[in-house]
C-alpha cells in the first residue's frame, strides 16, 4: 500500500509546514510549505542539500519547534509544540556522560513513564540484537563511535512510541562502519511483525542510503525547502549493499540526484 493510499489515516501527516528564523536581513525562511504524509509502518526518507530544513522538518515532528504556518501531526494528533508524541534520534548520539550503557538505553522509556525495572529488563532482551552483549555497564567513554550510536538507536528503539524519528543517524560515521549501521538497522527493523512495524521518518544527505533503507524517499529544494521529487523504492528486503551496483539501483539513484539538481 502506498503512502498515497493511506492519506485519509496516515502516520505522519505535515501539510502547509512553513517555518522562519531570525537572520541579519530579518526573517529568513528555512521551510516554505511542504507537504508530506507517511502511511503506517513505512519507511520514508528526506533527502536534500544542506541547509534545505531537512533537519527543521523533523524537530517540527518531534514538538521541538513551533511552525510559522501550516501543520503536524502524529497518529491525527497536532504535535506542533507537544513533544513526546515520538521517538527522537538527533544528529550526535547525545548519550549522557554520567549514565552507563544499560541507563543511557532505558532513559528515552523512563521519560515515557516506564517504570525503570520493566525498560531494563526490555533493554536486556535486546543488547545482544544491537549488538551490544555485554556492555551495559560500560560508560560512553568507553566505546567506539559506532558502538555509541547502536545504545542512541537502542534508546529510540525502546521508547514506546509509534513514530521514530531519525536524523542523520550515521553521518558522523566513517565509510565502512555506516554501511555496517545500515544492515544492522534494516534487521533491527526486520524483527517487528508487520501490524506492529512503526513507522521511521530518516534525514539523511546519502542518496544510497536512502535507497537501501527507504520504501520511499522525498526530496527537498534550497531554502525555503519544500518537496520537489518522490521515489517510491521498490527493491525486495533485505537490502544488500552490493545493490548499489543493480542497474535499477543505479537509474534511481539518478531520479533523486536528478531532482536534487546534482
Amino acid at each position: 500500500m502506498t503512502d498515497a493510499e493511506q492519506v485519509r489515516d496516515p502516520a505522519v501527516a505535515v501539510r502547509g509546514l512553513s517555518i522562519s528564523f531570525p537572520g541579519p536581513d530579518g526573517q529568513r525562511t528555512a521551510v516554505g510549505g511542504v507537504d508530506l504524509c507517511v502511511g503506517s509502518g513505512r519507511f520514508v526518507s528526506i533527502v536534500g542539500p544542506s541547509g534545505c530544513g531537512k533537519s527543521t522538518v523533523l524537530r517540527a515532528l518531534a514538538g521541538l519547534q513551533v511552525p510559522d504556518a501550516g501543520s503536524v501531526a502524529v497518529q491525527g494528533a497536532d504535535v506542533a509544540g507537544r513533544p513526546g508524541s515520538t521517538a527522537w534520534l538527533p544528529q550526535r548520539d547525545a548519550l549522557l556522560p554520567w549514565r552507563r550503557v544499560l541507563g543511557n538505553a532505558v532513559l528515552g522509556a523512563e521519560l515515557h513513564g516506564v517504570p525503570v525495572r520493566e525498560a531494563e529488563d526490555q533493554a536486556r532482551g535486546l543488547l545482544a540484537r544491537f549488538g551490544l552483549a555485554g556492555t551495559e555497564d560500560q560508560w560512553p567513554s568507553e566505546l567506539s563511535g559506532g558502538m555509541r550510536q547502536r545504545v542512541a538507536v537502542l534508546r529510540t528503539f525502546l521508547t514506546p512510541a509509534p513514530v521514530l524519528l531519525l536524523d542523520e543517524p550515521f553521518g558522523a560515521l566513517d565509510a565502512l562502519t555506516r554501511r555496517q549501521m545500515q544492515g544492522w538497522l534494516q534487521e533491527v527493523l526486520a524483527v517487528e511483525a508487520p501490524g506492529e512495524r512503526r513507522t521511521v521518518v530518516l534525514v539523511t544527505h546519502d542518496v544510497e542510503e536512502a535507497l537501501l533503507l527507504s520504501d520511499r524517499v522525498v526530496v527537498m529544494s534550497p531554502a525555503p525547502g519544500r518537496i520537489v521529487a518522490e521515489v517510491e523504492v521498490g527493491f525486495d528486503r533485505p537490502r544488500a549493499a552490493t545493490l548499489v551496483a543493480d542497474p535499477a539501483f543505479v537509474a534511481q539513484r539518478l531520479e533523486l540526484l536528478a531532482g536534487l539538481g546534482a
